[in-house]
């Protein structure tokens, strides 16, 4: 059964029916919110916060005395009741407790702890901690969260409170534990908590874009936040009052329609971040500005300047290219803009205060009929590096043809109906337009393209073989690019055809060979290519050494040449041993061997053999080598090594030196040096080829060593003695000279306390134990000694006197006396010494040294002697007093000081520092003090005057006060004759001013501050007991301020002006001068109609009580107004420019500002302008030019009156140029009624200027035979006579081509049969012609090959040689060719007898010219062995060598033949290949 009280009265009523007598426990019942949820506020603190429940205290359930109450119960207590604990949390900016944790305290009585972590929170803007808690009993069955009763768990309380209680936590220390606890009421729980809180920044303020809003009625404006959100989820929240409690608006923008101050901040749900403000004010709209005109027709890619009248004083004007007048589309500021115009389009103008703006004004422009595009040719194919002329008709536009190289905008770089362009390298757009006469539109540009023919790309090639054999061919072939002829030269300079054809294949090449060719394709000649052929073989024999090795060696054999090497074993090079510059040969035989080397190129053209001889000498065997080392210095040295039979041996020492030859195997060598030590060698060799077999070994001779240096040692009797020596080895000691008694060993040897008297000991050096030196003789001399002694002396000595020292008497002795540093004083006999004159420096120590005899042994002894110094006079002062006052006079030093009353020093006074003297006389009295100072003696005196001076009688003082403030106050004062008299004198302060030994002091600088009492004080001597005072009183008047003026005033010339002071002084006089003796009274003063003469500086002071003020300044600027001349070039003609000057008279470095008005508004801001094409109807009349000076502002209007005449019609000049030299140019120009003609040429080349004339109606000059010299700018004047005769002038531009030059070469000759190359050469040609062209390979080259088997009917031929340039302009040369009849062979290096029919035997040119002229010769051909394989003395090509003999065929591969004939002999390879 479930037990469930309806509420907490009822429960209670239940306990107190079924248990009357249990102690009354208190129990928490659950209370209402404590603290209402706190308001935002403008600027609220963050904070991270962390709260703990940290534990209760229960003071009333110890004993549990209730057990057992309730057995009346179906179920009762089986143990005592639990005390239990609930605590809710939240803070002050929660709605609700959403902590919430139970506890149980097992019926402890006492504190029981949790530490529970209640919350904890970030970023949060509340300010408390709000707490409510409860407390109850229940049965201990139950659960540690359990509150209400569960199964057998009932609540045992008969009484019960609650409580709620709240924590201000940021009135505690941050950063720190702070723990709270409270007693609920009836004091039987507490509970304790802690919490942990720290200050964090919170959102920043929001960023507005435009925190001051202004308002154009009726509009409204919008607020926005450019910020982005601290954290996901915030929002902005926007205010209309500064306390944020009055929510207008939410998001990152907000539309205001009213002025007034808004509020922005971030909004986390609970919280406000830092506030920002908006402040938006109400605006005035301008007046919308006038244009005129309202619209316009323009022609495309005109300038239009579109201009605007301002109404609204004070604000500006704006243009935009849309009616919706947004910033991104504003193109212009100001009155007026110039846009470029390519379509109709309107555009906006308005005037703008800064916050508002009027209404848009719109300009309406469209564009007139566009013209028709001219026609052209597209695309133009030229040559790289080409020129070609482009041309143009007209589409109907008027025939005025203008060239650009961009689509839009920029300058065009010709005109007329023909443009030849520059050098063109890659494919390039030129652009043209067609103008109307008379200076209209212009048509839209068209394209033209020019592509450079690419064939001028050079052919690559390639040689087939690239290398061959001497006198061989081979074969080029070139790939062509685009289909074109190849032209083969001999050289760079392509002056030496070679061939014309694909593919060349060139013969009897004897050398490295580069062959150029270009490929050419009509009027195109590509970039030269570059092919090389190289000899693989100049079929020389290969270069090598014989080799020569012993017997049981390898070999190697190296041959070299400039191809491939193979070894043959026979002189027939029918066995190849190997191929390669090497050929090794395993351990040959003994004796001679030769083998053959060849060179082969590609595996032909084999050289003629190089014997090469292999020569294998025999050995001897392998030996060994022995000595007798080591050996002493002077003994012989035995080498000795193996026997062989019939051997000669060569025996070497040091540094390989050959000893001796000997049949033996032994050798010796006498007198041995140490220098001989080293490495020694034998050679075994049997016969005088054998090869060597060699051994070696090392000898050490050992030195006799050199004897021992050393030295004789002296010492005194008693003490001990070393002898010692040196040397390369070892020292060995002996007491007598036949070394026989062996002492000791080892460089030093030691002799314990030797008697008196001189012992010789020996010493010898011996090196590895071995070849001792001769000895050293070294003695020992032991002297004899003194005996103790003792030296006194009589210090302390005073400065002056004299040191006596004296020292132990010894019978015998000399004594040598020392002093400071060891300086010898000097030597005696006797035991004392004197030294006279001591000084300070003397001070220290003092030695003697005894000695018995020249050798004995010294003894010595020493003392300190200390020289007192006589001490420094003593220091002290004259003493100045006042008669009737006691004095002290004052001395120091080092040491004692003493008074004496005479300059003797022989009546002593007092000793000390001091010494007083009671009421001395007047006058002064000297007294001497001397001082002493410790170890020395009394100083010289210093005398001390004691002055006692009277004292003085009463002063006056007195002044030239009052003053004005600046004025020098005098001060005078009673004089006082007595000697040392100083006046002091004091301001009112008592500061001291200054001392003077005069009774007068002036004070420099005064100010009213000055004022006051002014007292001198004087003093007799040095004491101030003997002065008597005295004071004045002194006033200092005040300067009035100086007036305020302005610094400067500037006006214009013949302008009113009125200067004017101000002074706070009332009851001032005011005292104005100026220039050329202006003077005046009064605060202000008028100057009428004012002139440069009144320029200059104004002063005025002010005076007050008499005192006069500084005076102030002010400085009159009067400028002069600007002065000029202004004028024309009027009266002119129709359609020239005008010319308006404008001359100022002034010569100065002022800048000025010109405005000229004329008719039809014209307006210019430039001094001088011009006005192009003028007219009578928009440009004749009066025009003004007001000049202002930018410097100053003045200004001054000056007007002239412009008469213009007019001129019927406009002026086109023409040509038919370009032509070329010799051809005729026709000038053209407008048909003008009654008008005359000058045509005025180039001032240059043939012209010189010269003037063709004529009259309407011929308009038009024919020149005749042109040169280039005639090309130029000619001039056209049209003059129409009477009045001022207006004239137009224009020009066109002539060209005259210069013709090529075309050089056919020089006449020449030529055999017949062979190729002659001829030498067409031209400046400028690019099209090339010869005739007739009966005999050459081409016509249309400049260096065809000339060619003919028979002689000519016409001996010399003659060609013709035609050239035409770019332009298409021409010239011609003529050639003469005489044919001679050709007795040189042309001899072929290849046959192919494989029975084809083609080149099958051996066909040599020219050959039967030398059998019909009976001119004898011999043709041979020989194997590469030198075996004769053909002969004739009459040699037939219809039945020539067909590669056989004697009916045999011959193998394929190289023969050699040899053609004799009485004037050259022909040798070659021939090969043949079926």
């Amino acid at each position: 059964m479930i037990y469930k009280p309806r509420n907490f009265l009822s429960m209670k009523r239940l306990f107190q029916t079924r248990a009357p007598q249990w102690k009354r426990y208190s129990s928490i019942l659950l209370l209402f919110f404590f603290l209402a949820l706190q308001k935002n506020t403008f600027a609220q603190q963050y904070s991270n916060i962390t709260v703990s429940w940290v534990g209760v205290q229960d003071r009333n359930h110890c004993n549990c005395g209730d057990v057992g109450v309730a057995c009346s119960w179906s179920r009762p207590f089986n143990s005592q009741p639990d005390a239990r604990f609930k605590l809710y949390t939240k803070l002050s900016t929660d709605a609700t407790y959403a902590y919430d944790i139970y506890r149980k305290n097992n019926d402890n009585c006492g504190s029981k702890s949790f530490n529970t972590t209640q919350l904890t929170r970030t970023n949060t803007c509340a300010t408390d901690i709000n707490f409510t808690t409860q407390a109850w009993e229940e049965n201990a069955c139950g659960a540690d969260d359990q509150f209400n009763q569960q199964w057998n768990c009932v609540i045992d309380d008969n009484s019960w409170t609650a409580a709620s209680f709240n924590i201000p936590f940021q009135t505690y220390p941050q950063g720190v534990d702070n723990n709270y606890t409270f007693t609920l009421p009836g004091g039987l729980y507490s509970v304790t908590v802690r919490f942990k809180w720290s200050a964090v920044s919170g959102y920043t303020a929001p960023a507005l874009e435009n925190a001051n809003l202004v308002l154009c009625s009726p509009n409204t404006g919008t607020l926005k936040v450019t910020s982005a959100l601290t954290a996901p989820g915030n929002t902005f929240r926007w205010y209309s009052d500064a306390t944020l409690t009055t929510v207008i608006g939410t998001g990152a923008t907000l539309t205001v329609s009213s002025p007034g101050n808004y509020y922005v901040a971030e909004w986390n749900g609970t919280c406000n971040g830092a506030v920002n403000h908006a402040a938006v004010t109400a605006g005035a709209v301008p007046a919308a500005p006038t244009v005129n005109p309202s619209s316009l027709s323009v022609c495309k890619g005109s300038v239009v300047t579109l201009q605007a009248t301002n109404n609204a004083p004070g604000a500006s004007l704006e243009w935009y290219n849309n009616a919706a007048g947004l910033p991104s589309q504003l193109i212009g500021l100001g009155a007026s803009i110039s846009p470029t115009i390519n379509n109709d389009v309107t555009f906006y103008v308005c005037a703008s205060n800064g916050n508002c703006k009027s209404s848009l004004v719109p300009i309406n422009i469209t564009l007139t009929t566009a013209l028709a595009l001219p026609v052209v040719s597209t695309p133009v194919s030229t040559c790289v590096n080409g020129q070609p002329i482009l041309s143009a008709s007209t589409g109907g536009g008027g025939g005025i043809f203008n060239w650009y190289t961009l689509p839009l905008g920029g300058s065009s770089i010709w005109n007329g109906e023909h443009y030849q362009t520059y050098p063109i390298t890659t494919s390039t757009t030129f652009y043209v337009s067609e103008s109307s006469l008379g200076g209209g539109c212009e048509s839209d540009r068209v394209a033209i393209v020019v592509n450079p023919d690419l064939s001028t790309i050079a052919p690559t090639a390639t040689a087939t073989p690239s290398s061959i054999c001497l006198g061989g061919g081979t074969t080029l072939t070139a790939n062509s690019n685009n289909g074109g002829e190849i032209y083969w030269y001999s050289d760079a300079a392509l002056s030496n055809l070679m061939f014309i054809g694909n593919p060349f294949q060139p013969q009897n090449i004897n050398a490295n060979t580069s062959y150029y060719f270009v490929e050419k394709q009509g009027v195109c000649i590509s970039n030269t290519g570059l092919v090389n052929v190289t000899i693989g073989s100049n079929l020389n024999a290969p270069t090598a050494a014989n080799v020569t090795a012993c017997e049981g060696e390898d070999a190697t054999l190296t041959a070299s040449c400039n191809g491939e090497i193979r070894w043959y074993s026979d002189v027939a090079l029918t066995n190849l041993l190997h191929v390669g510059s090497t050929l090794p040969v395993l351990t040959p035989a003994a004796g001679t061997t030769i083998y053959y080397a060849t060179c082969s190129v590609g595996g032909q053209c084999e050289s003629t053999a190089t014997p090469v001889s292999l020569i294998v000498n025999p050995g001897a065997g392998a030996i060994a080598l022995s000595s007798n080392s080591p050996v002493c210095e002077g003994g012989s040295i035995v080498l000795t090594t193996t026997a062989i039979a019939g051997a000669t041996y060569n025996w070497y020492g040091l540094s390989n030196a050959l000893l001796g030859t000997t049949t033996t195997p032994s050798y010796t060598i006498n007198n041995a040096t140490t220098s001989m030590s080293g490495t020694y060698s034998v050679e075994a060799k049997i016969g005088q080829n054998g090869c060597p077999s060699t051994a070696s070994t090392n000898v050490t001779v050992g030195a006799a060593g050199a004897a021992p240096t050393a030295a004789d040692v002296t010492v005194c009797e008693g003490e001990d003695a070393t002898l010692t020596a040196s040397c390369n080895g070892e020292i060995r000691w002996y007491s007598d000279v036949a070394l026989t008694n062996l002492l000791h060993v080892g460089s030093t040897l030691p002799v314990l306390t030797p008697a008196a008297g001189t012992t010789i000991y020996y010493a010898t050096c011996s090196v590895g134990g071995q070849c001792e030196s001769t000895a050293t003789p070294v003695s020992l001399i032991v002297n004899p000694g003194a005996g103790a002694i003792a030296l006194s002396s009589n210090s302390p000595v005073c400065e002056g006197g004299s040191i006596v020292l004296t020292t132990t008497a010894i019978a015998g002795a000399t004594y040598n006396w020392y002093g400071l540093s060891n300086a010898l004083l000097g030597t005696t006999t006797t035991p004392s010494y004197t030294i006279n004159n001591a000084t300070t420096s003397m001070s220290g120590t003092y030695s003697v040294e005894a000695k018995i005899g020249q050798n004995g042994c010294p003894s010595t002894a020493s003392t300190n002697v200390t020289v007192g110094a006589a001490g420094a006079a003593p220091t002290a002062a004259d003493v100045t007093v006042c008669e009737g006052e006691d004095a002290t006079l004052t001395a120091s030093c080092n040491g004692e000081i003493r008074w004496y009353s005479d300059r003797t020093l022989k009546d002593l006074l007092h000793v000390g520092s001091t010494m007083p003297v009671l009421a001395p006389a007047v006058g002064t009295t000297t007294y001497f003090a001397t001082c002493t100072a410790p170890n020395s003696c009394e100083s010289s005196a210093t005398p001390v005057n004691l002055i006692v001076t009277p004292k003085p009688s009463a002063i006056v003082l007195k002044s030239n006060s009052p003053v004005c403030e600046g004025v020098d106050i005098i001060f005078t004062a009673t004089a006082i004759n007595v000697s040392g008299v100083s006046y002091t004198w004091y301001a009112p302060n008592g500061d001291v001013l200054g001392t003077t030994t005069e009774p007068t002091f002036t004070l420099n600088n005064t100010t009213t501050s000055m004022s006051g009492t002014y007292t001198v004080k004087v003093t007799i001597g040095q004491n101030n007991s003997c002065a008597v005072t005295a004071s004045t009183d002194v006033v200092i008047k005040p300067t009035p301020v100086a007036p305020s003026v302005p610094e400067k005033t500037t006006v214009c010339e013949k302008d009113d002006v009125t200067l004017c002071a101000s002074s706070k002084i009332p009851g001032a006089l005011y005292i104005w001068s100026g220039p050329n003796g202006f003077a005046a009274e009064g605060k202000c003063i008028t100057l009428s109609k004012v002139t440069t003469d009144l320029a200059g500086s104004y002063s005025v002071t002010v005076t007050v009580d008499g005192c006069t003020s500084a005076p102030s300044t002010v400085t009159l600027i009067v400028n002069s107004n600007p002065v000029a001349e202004i004028g024309s070039n009027a009266p002119i003609c129709e359609h020239s420019t005008l010319e308006l000057h404008a001359t100022l008279s002034d010569d100065d470095n002022n800048e000025y500002t010109f405005k000229w008005t004329g008719p039809m508004g014209y307006t210019s801001t430039e001094q001088n302008p011009k006005i192009e094409n003028v007219t009578e109807a928009n440009n004749q009349g009066f025009y003004t030019c007001t000049i202002t000076n930018v410097n100053t502002g003045c200004k001054a209007s000056f007007t002239t009156l412009v008469d213009i005449y007019t001129f019927p019609d406009r002026i086109i000049a023409d040509n038919n140029g370009p032509v070329c030299e010799g051809g005729s140019i026709k000038l053209n120009a407008t048909a003008v009624f009654g008008a005359h003609y000058t045509w005025t040429a180039p001032n240059d080349g043939q012209q010189q200027g010269q003037v063709y004339q004529s009259d309407y109606p011929v308009t038009s000059v024919t020149l005749e035979n042109v040169t280039p010299s005639q090309s130029g700018t000619y001039t056209l004047t049209v003059t129409i006579p009477g009045g001022v005769e207006c004239s137009e002038t224009t020009t066109t531009d002539v060209v005259i081509w210069t013709n090529p030059i075309a050089n056919a070469g020089v006449d020449t000759s030529v055999m017949q049969g062979v190729l002659l190359q001829l030498n067409g050469t031209s400046n400028t040609g690019i099209i090339f012609n010869w005739s007739p062209e009966e005999y050459l390979n081409h016509n249309n080259v400049p260096n065809p090959l000339f060619y003919t088997d028979v002689i000519p009917e016409h001996n010399p031929y003659p060609l013709v040689f035609t050239v035409w340039d770019k332009n298409g302009c021409m010239d011609k040369d003529t050639v003469e060719i005489t044919v001679k009849e050709n007795l040189v062979l042309n001899i072929p290096d290849i046959i192919t007898p494989n029975g084809d029919g083609l080149n099958d035997t051996w066909i040599i040119d020219h050959i039967d010219n030398l059998n019909k002229s009976e001119i004898p010769y011999m043709v041979q051909i020989y194997a590469r062995g030198g075996a004769l394989l053909f002969s004739t003395k009459t040699y037939d090509n219809t039945h020539g060598f067909d590669g056989t003999y004697k009916g045999t065929a011959l193998p394929d591969g190289a023969y050699w033949y040899i053609i004799t004939t009485p004037n050259k002999t022909f040798k070659g390879a021939l090969h043949i290949k079926r």
